[in-house]
């Protein structure tokens, strides 16, 4: 059976043409299936990196809200404040962080904690501590447990310098506390 166009019957299949059939080759689609697999590598590979970068800085800026809050409460009831930091190395409580303020207890001064924590964190409660778990999977890359103190001494106030170093995959930021309290994203 043969398939002439209207006014050649006969013709090119008399000098040896044949019709091409429409579509694809077999080596163009291996083409399109290649590119289509590069783009889809790299955009894989950018949601990736863009996913864990927002986690790193949501947790990056949970930590810098946390260290605000303590500085804040020793300042507002004028009593040192003791925030916790947890590497994710500890046993029990690994990549969280808890507050303690000072009580006056029958005329003893105790660290005591306190919940601190923010409406949409994640706080085990354990023997009456409060524990806030860091969010995102991101965890605090220290090889001990960081102690940072927040002093009131009248109108100023003392506070232990400190680098909280978070973590994420292969990738990592630090929030720089300094001895005037001030907090630096890095």
């Amino acid at each position: 059976m043969s398939f002439d166009l209207p006014g050649t019957e006969g013709r090119l299949s008399d000098r040896g043409f044949s019709r091409r059939e429409e579509g694809f080759t077999l080596i163009e689609l291996s083409i399109i299936v290649v590119i289509l697999g590069i783009v889809l590598t790299l955009a894989v590979v950018n949601y990736a990196n863009a996913s864990r970068s927002m986690a790193l800085k949501g947790a990056q800026r949970q930590v810098e809200a946390a260290l605000s809050r303590a500085m804040n409460a020793a300042r507002q009831e004028n009593v040192a404040y003791r925030l916790i930091f947890y590497p994710q190395s500890d046993a029990v409580h690994p990549n969280s962080y808890e507050f303690l303020h000072k009580v006056e207890n029958a005329g003893n001064w105790t660290l005591e904690p306190v919940d601190r924590s923010v409406i949409g964190e994640d706080v085990v409660v354990d023997e009456n501590h409060y524990f806030i778990r860091v969010t995102n999977g991101v965890r605090i890359m220290s090889e001990t447990t960081l102690v940072i103190d927040f002093i009131p001494r009248g109108t100023t106030l003392t506070v232990t310098p400190a680098t909280i170093t978070l973590g994420l995959g292969g990738s990592s930021v630090s929030v720089v506390l300094d001895s005037e309290g001030r907090i630096n994203p890095r």
